[in-house]
């Protein structure tokens, strides 16, 4: 019996020890990336950016949109890619104040239509307006921001101008995992600010003591779910280098396409509440006069991708198809960014994947050009 005792206190101090022992270097590691964190993969440092983001965010809960930022704002952002200031009006959106008298355009979306990384002056939606004099381009775009979000700013904030055109910026490489995280806090009652809660997917703890929120914060969480995410790609295996003849770098993430991931896309609920939101806005426009374009932004992995040799993700997939099925104009800028980047011009920031000033110079004209092109069908009246 006293035999047993000593072998079962033997082996639970050695399984403490190893514990002991692993949580000391667990520990070490986390004190070690938290001091240089340029030893993480680019995803990881981008996720840490994001959280820090949310962390102090600015914008304000909204019961309907989900958030909003604060009227007459200026706001500064720093990544390790670049640094940016922003103004908001008198509405907390990005344009100058007082608005004008007339709006001819409107533009929703995310931080791509935002303008996230580049200055007030640099944002495609400022260059688009400065190359229309006789027609006004307003941004009402959110940072981070749903689908579903877009319709509603559009809703209260936009559909009362009768703008000619809404330009509705989608951006199938997040937005329809965004979609659903967007119907999850409706479902869970459209609660808190869903700015801070998208980020945690309604797991943020009432008391900072819960595992769920330190194990975000984590370091070593992190590093370890990148590797864990480039074992499960199905397609690109590893992370890939492209360096530019200006002495520019960009860094490419392993990518799957969502609709790759999926047995069939038609069942994926993303992608079934985007194109409901996209049907809705556009009954909506109509009822008001107003024409809609749905602008297909791409991936930097689906523009660059082909010029080192892989398969390009293709992100916009099924979207195409459906909107032509469905009578929905819309405009792929994808081939316009892979035929820039062919000429060697880098249009996305290193690590953060948005594009940066010359990328959002691209956008507003290749806008510009299909706007041009169909001035008599949104009777704009810069060609009238």
């Amino acid at each position: 019996m006293g035999k047993s005792r000593i072998d079962i206190r033997g082996v639970f101090l050695a399984i403490s020890t190893i514990g002991l022992g692993t949580l000391f270097a667990v520990s070490v590691v986390e004190v070690l990336l938290r001091f240089y964190p340029s030893l993480l993969p680019e995803e990881p440092r981008l996720r840490i950016h994001w959280s820090r983001l949310v962390e102090n965010t600015t914008s304000i809960a909204h019961p309907y949109i989900g958030f909003l930022y604060p009227a007459h704002h200026q706001g500064e952002i720093v990544s390790g890619n670049f640094r940016f200031t922003y103004k908001t009006d008198g509405y907390g959106f990005r344009n100058r104040w007082p608005w004008p008298e007339r709006v001819d355009i409107v533009a929703v979306g995310d931080s791509l239509t935002f303008g996230y990384g580049v200055e007030d002056n640099e944002a495609w939606t400022t260059l688009l307006d400065a190359r229309l004099p006789r027609s006004h381009v307003l941004n009402l775009a959110l940072i981070g921001a749903a689908p579903q979000q877009y319709f509603r700013v559009y809703e209260r904030f936009g559909s009362t101008l009768k703008p000619k055109l809404l330009l509705f910026g989608l951006f199938p490489g997040n937005d329809v995992k965004d979609a659903g995280i967007f119907d999850q806090w409706q479902a869970a009652g459209s609660e808190g600010n869903y700015d801070v809660w998208r980020f945690f997917q309604g797991q943020i703890p009432k008391t900072s003591g819960g595992m769920k929120y330190y194990m975000k914060k984590s370091y070593v969480v992190l590093f370890l779910l990148e590797f864990r995410r480039i074992y499960r790609s199905p397609g690109i295996a590893f992370p890939k280098s492209m360096e530019f003849p200006d002495g520019g770098r960009l860094h490419l993430h392993p990518y799957t396409p969502w609709w790759e991931s999926v047995e069939d896309p038609q069942s994926c609920l993303g992608f079934q509440l985007i194109l409901q939101t996209i049907g809705q806005t556009q009954s909506h426009a109509h009822e008001h006069g107003t024409n809609l374009l749905v602008l297909l932004l791409p991936t930097r992995e689906e523009v660059y991708f082909p010029l080192l040799g892989d398969r390009s993700p293709n992100d916009s997939g099924p979207f195409g198809i459906e909107f032509e099925e469905r009578g929905i104009r819309f405009l792929n800028l994808t081939r316009a960014f892979q035929e820039r980047a062919r000429e060697g011009k880098q249009l996305f920031f290193e690590v953060d994947g948005h594009p940066n000033a010359l990328g959002n110079a691209l956008i507003a004209e290749v806008v510009l050009a299909h706007l041009r092109d169909n001035a008599e069908l949104y009777g704009l009246r810069d060609w009238l």
